[in-house]
C-alpha cells in the first residue's frame, strides 16, 4: 500500500475511534521544533488543543489553539489546561546540554514531569504520550538499539541524567495503572523553526555554506536519521493504538559522513573535510567551557557535545513499524524535501 493510502486510512480511523468522543488534547512543549509540527497535525485532524505556554513562547503558526500561560514546574498553572482532556502529549523539557545551574534540569525534566503525572491521575486522563530522547539508551557501540536496550554507561550530563530519572517516574505511575507511552525520536531533521531541537537543519546549512571543515573521527559514526513528519505520524499512531510502553521512532542508520555526502550530492556541491581527533576536540571544548565560565556566558560547544557527536547511535524502529504501521520515508527522499525547504527560506 502506498504511503498516502496509509495516511488516508490513519485519518479515517482517527475520525471513527477518537473524534466522535473527547477531542480535547493538552500539549506541553507545543511551541518547540517537533511540538509545532505535532500541533499542526492534530489541528488538521480536528482536535481541540490546549497548549501550556510560557510568557516568552513563540506562538506563530499555532492559530486555533487554546493557550494557557504557565510552567510545567508550577502545578497550579497546569490544572486549567487539563480540563476535559482525554489525551496529553508531553514534549516539554529542558534540552540544553550545558547550564551553570544543573537544578534547572531536575526542576523541569523530573519534578515538572511528576507534577503533570499527578494532575493527569487526578483529572482521569485516558493516555499520556511522553516524548523522550534516544540519548537515554546510551551509545550503540557497533550494535543497534531496540526498546529493550538498557543504558550501561554513565550519563553525558544533566540532560540525559534527568531524562533517565523521568523513566523511573514513568514506571512508578504506570504501576498505578496509568496509561503512559514513551516515544524516542532519533536524530530529527526536516522543516521547522531553528530551535535547539532542530540541530540537523543548522548542521545542513553550516555544511552547505562550506563552514564545516572538521568532523570528529572522519564522521564514520553511525547515526539514525528521521524526518520530523514521520515522527509526528508515529506520535499520532501511538495515541490511537499504541499498546507497548516504549516505541523508538527512527529512520535509516547511516554514518554522518554518508549523510553529509548525500546533502552535498543533492546540492551538486563537493565539500572538503578534515578529520578532527576526539582528543583534540575534548581539549578545545574544555577551553571553550572555561571561556564561558570566565565571561559568564554559554559555551558554543561542550565536552558533552563532542562525546555525543563522536558516538554511534544506531536504532531499530521495528516495533513501531509492526504495531503502529510506522513507515519512515527513505533518507534520500526526506533530505531532498528538507533541502528544498531550506532553499525557500
Amino acid at each position: 500500500m502506498r504511503r498516502d493510502s496509509w495516511a488516508g486510512l490513519a485519518d479515517s480511523l482517527f475520525d471513527e475511534r477518537i473524534l466522535d468522543r473527547n477531542r480535547t488534547v493538552l500539549v506541553t512543549g507545543g511551541t518547540g521544533y517537533l511540538g509545532k509540527s505535532l500541533v499542526r497535525a492534530l489541528l488538521k485532524r480536528g482536535f481541540i488543543l490546549n497548549l501550556l505556554v510560557r510568557e516568552n513562547s513563540s506562538l506563530s503558526g499555532l492559530e486555533g489553539c487554546n493557550f494557557f500561560l504557565g510552567d510545567i514546574a508550577d502545578p497550579d498553572s497546569i490544572r486549567p489546561a487539563l480540563e476535559n482532556c482525554a489525551f496529553v502529549f508531553h514534549l516539554a523539557a529542558r534540552v540544553r546540554l550545558w547550564s551553570p545551574n544543573p537544578a534547572e534540569f531536575d526542576q523541569v525534566n523530573v519534578q515538572g514531569y511528576e507534577n503533570l503525572l499527578q494532575l493527569c491521575a487526578e483529572a482521569g486522563v485516558k493516555k499520556i504520550l511522553r516524548t523522550s530522547s534516544f540519548i537515554v539508551f546510551g551509545p550503540s557501540n557497533g550494535g543497534v538499539h531496540t526498546e529493550e536496550s538498557r543504558c550501561n554507561v554513565r550519563p553525558f550530563g544533566d540532560y540525559d541524567r534527568t531524562l533517565i530519572l523521568a523513566e523511573d517516574l514513568t514506571e512508578k505511575y504506570r504501576g498505578q495503572r496509568m496509561s503512559i507511552i514513551t516515544l524516542y525520536p532519533t536524530f530529527v531533521y526536516g522543516p521547522g523553526e531553528k530551535t535547539r531541537g532542530n540541530l540537523l537543519a543548522q548542521m545542513i546549512q553550516t555544511y552547505s555554506r562550506g563552514w564545516m571543515r572538521g568532523l570528529l573521527g572522519g564522521a564514520s559514526q553511525k547515526w539514525n536519521f528521521v524526518h520530523v513528519d514521520d515522527v509526528v505520524d508515529g506520535h499520532l499512531a501511538a495515541m490511537r493504538r499504541g499498546g507497548a510502553p516504549r516505541y523508538i521512532l527512527g529512520g535509516e542508520n547511516t554514518s554522518l559522513a554518508e549523510f553529509l555526502e548525500l546533502v552535498a550530492g543533492l546540492q551538486s556541491r563537493k565539500r572538503h573535510r578534515m578529520n578532527v581527533p576526539l582528543k583534540l576536540a575534548r581539549s578545545l571544548t574544555y577551553l571553550e567551557e572555561l571561556r564561558a565560565r570566565w565571561s559568564d556566558g554559554e559555551p558554543r560547544v561542550t565536552r558533552q557535545t563532542a562525546e555525543i557527536l563522536a558516538s554511534h547511535w544506531a536504532f531499530s524502529s521495528e516495533r513501531a513499524e509492526r504495531e503502529l504501521n510506522y513507515r519512515p520515508r527513505p533518507l534520500a527522499v526526506g533530505l531532498k524535501e528538507s533541502i528544498e525547504w531550506i532553499r525557500r527560506q
